[in-house]
């Protein structure tokens, strides 16, 4: 319905009039732009909302697909067991580790004591030695390998070895057949990035080897260490051989191993290269019963026993 003639134009004046041309204002140049003006905002919005709806995917799915490469990332290999590192020595450290005894008095040792007493020359010789990188082995067990690319992995963490914070990079190389490990540790101020250990091992990891540099004042190849393992039952052995050109010990080396043999399933096998002999020790993990073979000690090539209780006791 019109309004009539002479009546305020209330219903035409709520059309705007386009702020930007000089047009005049009747009722029907008044509509004609409100009609223009919402068809352009709504195209104008149409266009944002359809800018909009195509930016997000273009933003999103690089941070998808992304994703979907990092799960699809091949898992890191597993590291060998510590016990292809870390020689146990437990058992002739002292003692108390084998039950309560007298301490050895004088010069006069009894044949566990004697065996003992060559354990503990390479415990000393390792703790000094091996320290940091035993710490860094260990530490690297609660950590994960991050994908590199081209079958290489690479594990960075710190860690604490004699009380003094230092940062490991352990790189996993994936061969065909094999699987090969470099471990670099630097030291805030003293040293970056020092080749500590390199090994390798076999895909199923039932034997490898690792060798060892001395340390960052001393960046000469020190230690070999040779493992092998079983993957059905607990038998394995680690055998640590000093390969320092030019040192008197060069060559000497100490031969653990787990056995199935019965009673005694445990050996070392400890030879000094100084004097080239050969130390042949065997004992019983669960009875701690044993014997001990050294023609420099004995001067026979004898085995000289010992019982449950560390007392010396002839051989059957």
């Amino acid at each position: 319905m019109s309004p009539k003639i002479g009546q305020p134009r209330k219903f035409f004046s709520k059309f705007p009039v386009c702020s930007k041309c000089k047009v005049t204002k009747t009722p029907g140049i008044r509509i004609l732009h409100f009609m223009m003006f919402n068809f352009k905002r709504n195209t104008m919005m149409k266009e944002k909302k359809w800018f909009v709806y195509m930016t997000i995917p273009v933003l999103i799915l690089p941070l998808v697909f992304n994703s979907c490469e990092k799960d699809n990332d091949p898992d890191a290999p597993d590291l060998p067991p510590a016990s292809t590192f870390v020689m146990d020595l437990s058992d002739f450290i002292s003692k108390k580790s084998m039950g309560d005894t007298e301490e050895a008095k004088g010069p006069v040792f009894t044949n566990w004591e004697w065996a003992a007493a060559n354990v503990l020359v390479w415990n000393t010789v390792l703790t000094v030695n091996l320290i940091v990188p035993v710490a860094s082995f260990y530490e690297a067990f609660d950590h994960e390998g991050i994908y590199e690319g081209n079958n290489e992995w690479a594990w960075s963490y710190n860690f604490m070895a004699g009380g003094v914070s230092h940062k490991a990079e352990l790189h996993g190389y994936l061969t065909a057949d094999e699987v090969l490990w470099e471990m670099y540790i630097s030291k805030e101020d003293v040293f970056t990035d020092f080749l500590w250990y390199s090994g390798s091992h076999d895909l199923l990891r039932t034997e490898g080897q690792w060798i060892l540099n001395g340390s960052p004042d001393s960046p000469t190849t020190y230690l070999q260490i040779d493992w092998t393992r079983s993957e059905t039952d607990d038998s394995a052995d680690i055998k640590y051989t000093i390969i320092a050109s030019g040192s008197a010990e060069n060559e000497s080396y100490i031969h653990y191993g787990r056995t199935n043999e019965l009673p005694l399933d445990r050996f070392y096998d400890i030879y000094i290269a100084s004097t080239q002999n050969l130390v042949e020790i065997e004992w019983s993990k669960t009875t701690k019963e044993g014997r001990v073979k050294d023609y420099y000690r004995f001067e026979d090539g004898l085995w000289h026993c010992w019982d449950s209780s560390f007392q010396d006791v002839v051989c059957e």
